[in-house]
């Protein structure tokens, strides 16, 4: 019996290469199937855009801080401000030039600390603490509002409208850092085209090597790789014709804040292009993808995007992203919709510490219907439909598929590790950072090993946000986690007694495994805090726990 899934109500032809060694391609039927389809209600695709997008120009929006701004009613005395402080979770940041004024940062989520606030006689008013920019900068970029996968505000893309906050929180994270200009990610696809306005300036130089004079200055092997290496035709042409993939790919990571486009998720640091990939049944080998890596590795980039793979097993190259402990591997999960698991994708699947494996989701927070999963060789999720990047040409496209994933985790990665330096040739560390800080995605439980979205925010922040949920009493809180994590129309309810719990923990395991709720109740009545939620929810079903001796049935038909 399968278990069930949540619905994607999405579709999407995913933008790949459509080459024998690598699967960043739509399913079909020369790919092996999964041991049992999902359950999925696809709806019909819109067309790709391509070319010059218009989007929405105009100032940089104020971003929040995560921090509130207090107003207490006059002559609160500073005791009455600790005790509110103390009541809503608040620790005190400092004071405001301005009377009965206080910056203060909720231990928990913002939004339920202005709901606390808002309650007490001694508050005047709460305010989120925003973060002004000038009319410029990534944010600037004319094509940034279609970019919802940095900051999803719930704009229609592709005939789709997101559902807000269902992004990387990525304009917070540049009120940190948009990435060391010293910091090489490698980009090992089908070359990189460096003359795109948005990646002008943005490609590694190699300082060893004098370009144009047919020499190996540098002793590598490499003659005149100023930029990269083209493994494919052994020469320094990092980008020929009119392959747009890895050009796609390293916009996503790295494209300029220069007023132009779009802007990557790390605008400033630098791009190896490292080229392997061609419909030339000579090129995308295993043993140029070792040398690939090789390449990147020794010429300083410690994050490589790994947008392709294949199911076919290779320890020569298992043994090559090994051999480089320092550098993590960012690789697409793959786009046929089965689960890794089962069948293998490579180098995604590869067990290894400096791996992240990536899956797609759309901008309402469901996985994608394209997208592999794998409870235990996925590692998490990153936005991977109608995603917005350039393309040869000088224009810009929207294309879908988890190498867009990968890139973009790529890009946070490059942010984490900008940020935190003691993580950076650490690959190990940076990719357990990464999966720690991201936020939760319950859409995404039981089918990926954490069921959580990439959040740059709080990659880059000193430490991950502390929430603490709670309510009044037992019923309170579990209504409290409830609406914290779920939105109506839950398939499942859970309700089991709050005067003692092992049947809660009981269906607990149960909740988890399904994605759904559970709250509590008295034997003989419904709490307030759970009626509310109840009604909020409005599941399809209800499954009450234990006897109608702990839980009766009065209360039970008032559920």
């Amino acid at each position: 019996m399968s278990e069930p899934r949540p619905v994607a109500r999405r579709r999407s032809a995913a933008f790949s290469l459509l080459l024998a060694v690598i699967l960043m391609a739509w399913p079909s039927s020369a790919h092996p199937a999964a041991a049992a389809d999902p359950d999925w209600s696809e709806r019909a695709p819109s067309p790709t855009r391509s070319g010059e997008v218009k989007g929405t120009g105009g100032p940089a929006e104020s971003q929040p801080t995560g921090r509130l701004m207090v107003r207490y009613a006059e002559g609160t005395s500073e005791a009455g401000r600790e005790r509110v402080r103390e009541s809503a979770g608040l620790e005190l940041v400092a004071d405001v030039a301005l009377s009965d004024t206080e910056l203060v940062e909720p231990s928990g989520a913002v939004a339920q600390a202005i709901t606390r606030l808002d309650a007490q006689a001694a508050i005047e008013f709460v305010e989120p603490e925003y973060r002004r920019a000038q009319a410029a900068g990534p944010t600037g970029e004319p094509l940034f509002g279609e970019e919802w996968a940095l900051h999803n505000t719930g704009q229609t893309i592709g005939g789709f409208t997101g559902v807000p906050d269902v992004d990387m929180n990525v304009p917070e994270a540049w009120a940190i850092t948009t990435g060391s200009p010293g910091l090489i990610v490698a980009v090992l696809d089908d070359g990189v085209d460096f003359s795109h306005p948005d990646l002008a300036g943005r490609s590694w130089v190699n300082a060893d090597e004098i370009a144009g004079n047919l020499i190996d200055d540098d002793l590598n092997g490499y003659v005149d790789d100023t930029n990269g290496w083209d493994f494919c035709n052994n020469d320094n042409t990092v980008h020929e014709g009119i392959a747009s993939h890895g050009t796609h790919v390293a916009g996503s990571i790295a494209a300029s804040g220069n007023g132009v486009g779009i802007a990557g998720v790390a605008p400033t640091v630098q791009i190896m292009a490292v080229k392997f990939i061609s419909d030339d049944p000579l090129c995308s080998t295993d043993q140029q993808a070792i040398n690939a890596i090789a390449y990147a590795a020794a010429n300083g980039a410690k994050i490589i995007n790994a947008s392709w793979g294949g199911y076919d097993v290779s320890a020569s190259l298992r043994a090559a992203i090994e051999s480089v402990p320092d550098v993590l591997v960012v690789a697409a999960a793959g786009n046929n919709n089965i689960d890794n698991d089962l069948t293998p994708l490579y180098p995604a699947s590869y067990d290894l510490s400096n791996i992240l494996s990536v899956a797609s989701v759309h901008n309402e927070g469901y996985l994608s219907g394209f997208t592999n999963f794998g409870f235990e060789s996925v590692d998490l999720s990153a936005p991977g439909e109608d995603i917005l990047s350039s393309v040869v040409g000088g224009g810009w496209a929207y294309n879908s598929g988890t190498s867009m994933s990968a890139a973009l985790a790529s890009g946070v990665a490059a942010l984490a590790a900008s940020a935190k330096p003691g993580l950076l040739g650490d690959a190990a560390a940076l990719r357990l950072h990464l999966i720690a800080t991201a936020k939760a995605l319950p859409s995404t439980l039981g089918w990926i090993a954490s069921p959580r979205l990439l959040d740059a925010r709080a990659a880059v922040v000193s430490r991950p946000d502390i929430r603490r949920l709670s309510g009044a009493n037992r019923y309170a809180t579990a209504a409290a986690i409830s609406a914290a994590t779920f939105t109506p129309h839950v398939q499942y309810l859970f309700i089991a007694t709050g005067l003692n719990f092992p049947d809660a923990l009981a269906g607990g395991a149960l909740a988890a495994q399904l994605g759904n709720p559970l709250l509590l109740v008295q034997t003989n009545s419904i709490p307030p805090a759970t009626l509310a939620e109840v009604q909020r929810l409005q599941p399809e079903e209800i499954y009450v726990l234990g006897s109608s001796g702990v839980v009766s049935e009065s209360v039970a038909i008032q559920l």
